[in-house]
C-alpha cells in the first residue's frame, strides 16, 4: 500500500488542484475555477473529457439493463429526460431517449440495426412510429406554409395536404423516373400521363 501511495501526487498553484501519477509530470486531472479537466489542463466546462484521437473518450457503466444519463434544468428535478444504452432483447442494445415526468417515459429507440422506433422500442423497419394516431407532418417553411399531414386512423390511411389552408392551388403529385405522372389537384381531379 505504501509503494501505491507514493506514486500518486497532489500539486496546488494559483488556484488549480493538479492530481498526477508516477511522478510530477504525469497529469491526470486537473480542478480550476472553471471546472475538471481529464486529459486537458483548460477545461472549457464543469467536467471536460479529452483523449487524443480516440472516439471514447468517456464512458458511463451501469449494472442493470439500462445505463443513462440524466439532463436536469431550472424546471426542477420532476423534469427531466435521460438517454441511454438498454438492454431491448438477446443481442440487442439500443440507444434509448426517455422524456416526460421525471424523465420516465421512453418516447425514442434507436435498436441494434439502426432501426428507429417513435413510441415502440421494438422498431420493425427502419423508422417506426406507434401511438394512436400517428401522424407525420411536412411543413414548407419558405412557401406560405403548406402543410401536408399522413395519418393512420383505424383502417384509414389519410393523406390531408395544405391541410393548413394557405390557400393557392395544393395538388399531390406523383413522380417516376423523375417526371410527372399523375396529380391529384385540389378540386378532386385526377390528372395522368402529364
Amino acid at each position: 500500500g505504501g509503494n501505491e501511495l507514493a506514486q500518486y501526487a497532489l500539486t496546488s498553484t494559483a488556484g488549480k488542484h493538479i492530481w498526477h501519477i508516477g511522478g510530477t509530470t504525469n497529469e491526470k486531472m486537473r480542478l480550476t475555477t472553471t471546472g475538471l479537466g481529464i486529459g486537458t489542463d483548460t477545461p472549457l466546462q464543469r467536467l471536460h473529457v479529452k483523449q487524443g484521437s480516440t472516439t471514447t473518450p468517456a464512458m458511463v457503466e451501469a449494472l442493470g439493463a439500462k445505463s443513462h444519463i440524466k439532463f436536469q434544468h431550472n424546471a426542477g428535478s420532476n423534469y427531466t429526460t435521460t438517454i441511454g444504452s438498454k438492454t431491448l432483447g438477446s443481442g440487442n442494445v439500443g440507444l434509448t431517449f426517455d422524456t416526460g415526468h421525471n424523465g420516465a417515459v421512453q418516447r425514442m429507440t434507436i435498436d441494434v440495426d439502426g432501426k428507429v422506433g417513435i413510441g415502440t422500442d421494438d422498431p420493425q423497419s427502419s423508422l417506426h412510429i406507434l401511438d394512436t394516431i400517428p401522424r407525420i407532418i411536412l411543413e414548407d417553411s419558405d412557401s406560405g406554409k403548406y402543410l401536408t399531414r399522413w395519418w393512420q386512423s383505424g383502417n384509414a390511411t389519410v393523406f390531408d395536404i395544405d391541410s393548413a389552408s394557405t390557400g393557392g392551388s395544393p395538388y399531390f403529385m406523383f413522380k417516376a423516373g423523375g417526371t410527372e405522372r399523375l396529380r391529384i389537384t385540389s378540386g378532386g381531379n385526377l390528372r395522368l400521363g402529364l
